[in-house]
């Protein structure tokens, strides 16, 4: 039986957010797409206050990271934004059938080492898509990656600051998060064959028991030793 949503949410945690298209549809190829993705996802998280840290848009599914402080204006967020993404959907392609699937997938960040693998999961999609090249990851311009490693604002995403009350400074305090993300993404790119490969291969089903299991197998794990210069 599945488990609810609120058996998997909860008010103050961090959680890996994942949807996708009906059928697997690549409805969010175009780049106009993506743009209204970002639009509706930033109008969402200023109307519902919910906190965003890393996200990448594909095009047939979406990932981010949420911060929940309130449940409830959490799954405001969900339902208002992805009505409108599905609304846009079935404009643009002229269909009135089902845009989205029904649930979304969102297992709770239990820990910093999670927290590591999950953001460069996230980034490394389209990588893993055939989308760019590995030397190329950061140019992908649909991802909290490219603007993080050039230093620029992004509305859309928030600063690894608001993750302290959750998992403490990840960035130690002594780096910039420009350099914090180049120095996540060379580890996890160095890292990405043999860290963690059931995670990699079993994400398609991310928050079902199968997934738990893998996390708790490997929760000793310490994933990402970012050193110092």
């Amino acid at each position: 039986m599945a488990r609810a949503r609120r058996d998997i949410l909860y008010h103050h945690s961090v959680a890996h957010i994942t949807w996708r298209c009906h059928d697997r549809s690549f409805y969010l190829r175009s780049r106009e797409m993506k743009e209204f993705v970002y639009k509706a996802l930033l109008a969402g998280k200023r109307r519902y206050n919910v906190g965003i840290i890393d996200y990448v848009l594909m095009s047939n599914h979406i990932h981010f990271i949420a911060i929940i402080d309130d449940l409830t204006q959490f799954e405001n967020f969900m339902r208002t934004t992805n009505s409108a993404i599905a609304k846009e959907i079935n404009r643009v392609h002229e269909k009135r059938s089902s845009a989205i699937e029904d649930r979304y997938k969102s297992p709770v960040i239990e820990d910093e080492a999670y927290l590591l693998n999950t953001i460069n999961y996230i980034w490394q999609n389209p990588l893993r898509a055939g989308m760019v090249g590995g030397r190329n990851l950061g140019d992908y311009e649909f991802s909290s990656l490219f603007r993080r490693l050039r230093g620029l604002n992004d509305p859309l995403c928030d600063s690894y600051d608001m993750l302290k009350g959750y998992f403490g400074s990840i960035t130690d305090g002594t780096r910039s998060e420009q350099d914090f993300a180049r120095r996540l993404l060379d580890a996890g790119m160095k890292d990405r064959e043999d860290l963690l490969p059931e995670i990699y291969e079993h994400l398609h089903s991310v928050g079902t028991d199968d997934y738990r299991k893998i996390r708790r197998k490997r929760e000793n794990i310490s994933f990402f030793q970012l050193q110092p210069p």
